[in-house]
Order: C-alpha cells, then structure tokens, then sequence
C-alpha cells in the first residue's frame, strides 16, 4: 500500500486467517513524517467477524472488531499506538463476476509520544499519551477471487488518501 498523507509512507501486510471468522496482520512500512529521513514502521492488528451479510436475515452488514498496535522511531522520538476498532462492508456482487465493497473503520486508540535529546525545548526523556480517535473509509475492488484493489481516506491524525493490492497466495 502507498499513503499520500501528512506522513507519506509505503507498507505491507501479511495476513493470516486464524480460524474461520479471525484475521491476524503484521505490518511492516517506510514512513517520511516531514520530507527528510525515512524511517521503519512496525505494527500488528487482529479482527473477529462476528456479522455477516447472508448468514442471518437480520444482518444487513459484514461487521468486526479487533485491536491494533504499532510503531515507529523517529530518532529524537518514537510514536506507539494501542487501540480497538470496529469496521464494517458491504459487499455488492457484479454482474462479471467482481466484488465491490464499500467499507468504513472507527478506532480509538493511546497514542505514546516519547522523546530524547531535548526534542522541541524540552526535557532530555520524557513522554506523554493521548487518547485519539480515527476513521477510515473507503472501497476494496475485489477484481478476482485473489487480487484486490483498495482506495481509502483516513481522518485521525495521519488525514490523507491511501491505495493498494491484495493478493492472495494460498
């Protein structure tokens, strides 16, 4: 995936079903916070399914939640970030054959500010937490049973627009 964001980054997931309705990811990135050097990002996130469309008639969505880490070292400070989420889709069936589905991510999360060396006037160590808020939305174009084409916005802090493809291998 490619994020043209207020942080430009470039990332890639390996996801791994965990049982018939639990999903697993780790998440490995470069990410350019202001134009100078890049630095390695590392995360994880895992979602239980525990609606789907077609499985109950009172079901008119696909929905999930799980939770969320990751991180990133900046060099004169580091970001870490704990959160749950909640997502849900629907998937609209094409008449070639394709799956659109429209889809949106609510999360809350700590984030961890940490720094060294004096960083902005401040004290040599230090560190303070917040609690944020985000959302995503977007679009996956399943385009064959394993390839998929995602276009998101995201609104939590990072705001901007990220694409990218999913290949299934197995």
């Amino acid at each position: 995936g490619v994020g043209i964001a207020d942080n430009t980054s470039v990332v890639g997931w390996l996801n791994y079903g965990l049982s018939e309705y639990v999903d697993g990811r780790i998440k490995l990135g470069l990410v350019d916070a202001d134009g100078g050097d890049t630095e390695v990002t590392l995360g994880a996130d895992f979602k239980y399914q525990f609606w789907s469309v077609g499985s109950a008639p009172s079901n008119a969505l696909d929905l999930a939640a799980g939770g969320f880490f990751e991180f990133v070292d900046y060099g004169p400070f580091s970001v870490l970030q704990l959160g749950g989420q909640i997502l849900g889709s629907y998937p609209f069936h094409m008449r070639n054959g394709s799956v659109l589905s429209p889809y949106g991510r609510f999360n809350v999360r700590l984030e961890r500010l940490s720094w060294d060396r004096g960083f902005g006037g401040r004290p040599t160590s230090d560190s303070e937490s917040d609690l944020d808020f985000g959302f995503n939305g977007g679009v996956q174009w399943q385009v064959v049973p394993t390839v998929g084409l995602y276009g998101e916005f995201q609104i939590d802090g990072n705001d901007g627009i990220f694409l990218g493809i999913d290949f299934s291998v197995l």
